[in-house]
């Protein structure tokens, strides 16, 4: 049995099958269970057509991967300075010139690779630095970008963990002798650091950002049902997903309070989201004592504007259907007890679910719109707070 509690969680990933010849990989059909949508629960003006395909859904899984993957790397590279295709120096452009990738510009059917004239060589070397500044400036920004994403620690399959399977080899999807053989995928998991793991009580909140929550490809019908969902997303920018609060004196079993998606929804105007915000930073805390509530919002306040940065920033990615959890200490006995002891834990506002991210020229005007209004909604609370 795999222990991973109480300091990591595992994220179930949504992979559909896919063609061998095509991708290398295959599913088992045991994924299907890690589907939690049926066509029921889709409205009759949104069901998909027959030859409808949505093929936002074909790499999703393999696009969160790749995604977490290209912020480790990026974060274990040393500082990237590219320069200018003028200051290029001979020894950068002699390893450009070697690099067979084409992210640098390389072609094995230009012959731009084996010409000897000065001409031609000082354009191959302005094209290839340029691709190098493009290449070294995203990995810059994804090094940035990682610090506001919950650490991950990689891809496993469970399906290899169970007792019945563990002394098993593993099965491969069949493939004819010019083909390379690969591993089923049975039951995919993100495994990623459990951020509620250092509170005793933690309050919650999940935000799901953006202007729309599909991707610019998805179908008609994908797009209908995302944007019924909740109309106000395209005004507002965001929408709580769900939230949970402790509060002893509720009566519940766990000393939680919860408000699910469907209270997010319920939230059209400003001023319910305005409420329900202050609702979740606990604004009346100890009758009266907002003192822990205030400086809960500076540092989420402070996280925001890091994030709202970066976004100003950024040109290439968008972050479709993502979400911004925030988590503190929620029991007045154990923030007692841990700044007694001098060992409070700080509050944290981190980005999580990215199955959507994808490559979209001018960035992410939706999502910055999100955080922009979501941090003057929090900066309005702490405002009422001061006064």
């Amino acid at each position: 049995v795999l222990t991973l509690e109480p300091h990591f969680i595992l994220k179930p990933l949504k992979l559909h099958t896919f063609d061998a010849k095509s991708s290398g990989i295959v599913l088992a059909p045991s994924s299907e269970r890690l589907r939690n949508t049926t066509i029921q629960d889709i409205p009759s003006v949104a069901v998909k057509k027959p030859n409808e395909e949505d093929m936002t859904k074909i790499y999703r899984g393999l696009r969160e991967i790749a995604f977490y993957e290209a912020l480790q790397f990026a974060s274990l590279l040393p500082s990237l300075n590219p320069s200018s295709p003028e200051g290029m120096s001979a020894k950068e452009f002699d390893i450009l010139q070697k690099c067979r990738h084409p992210c640098v510009g390389y072609h094995p059917d230009s012959g731009s690779n084996t010409t000897n004239s000065t001409q031609a060589q000082d354009s191959i070397k302005t094209k290839w630095a340029k691709s190098w500044q493009n290449l070294a400036n995203e990995m810059e920004s994804l090094k940035e970008l990682a610090k506001f994403i919950s650490p991950y620690h990689g891809f496993i399959d469970l399906n290899y963990f169970d007792e019945e399977n563990a002394n098993s080899p593993p099965s491969f999807n069949s493939s004819n002798n010019n083909q390379p053989q690969y591993p089923k995928i049975v039951s995919p998991y993100l495994l990623l650091r459990n951020l509620i793991k250092p509170y005793t009580h933690p309050n919650v909140i999940d935000i799901k950002m953006g202007t729309q929550t599909y991707e610019p490809s998805a179908p008609k019908s994908k797009r209908i049902r995302e944007s019924d969902k909740y109309p106000s997303q395209s005004e507002i920018g965001f929408r709580i997903v769900g939230m949970r609060v402790y509060d002893p004196s509720c009566g519940s079993e766990d000393g939680y309070r919860y408000w699910n998606k469907s209270f997010g929804v319920s939230l059209t105007k400003r001023e319910e989201v305005l409420d329900a915000l202050m609702v979740f930073f606990n604004c009346k805390r100890n009758g009266g004592d907002v003192s822990y509530a205030k400086l809960i919002l500076v540092e989420m306040v402070s996280e925001l504007k890091k994030i709202k940065a970066w976004f100003e920033m950024n040109t290439t990615l968008a972050f479709y259907a993502s979400s911004i959890l925030m988590v503190y200490e929620g029991s007045n006995e154990a923030l007692s007890s841990e700044l007694k002891k001098g060992e409070c834990e700080d509050p944290i506002l981190k980005m999580i679910d990215f199955a959507h991210v994808c490559r979209q020229e001018g960035g992410d005007g939706g999502y910055l719109k999100g955080i922009s209004n979501l941090l003057a909604m929090l900066e309005e609370v702490l405002e009422k707070l001061r006064v």
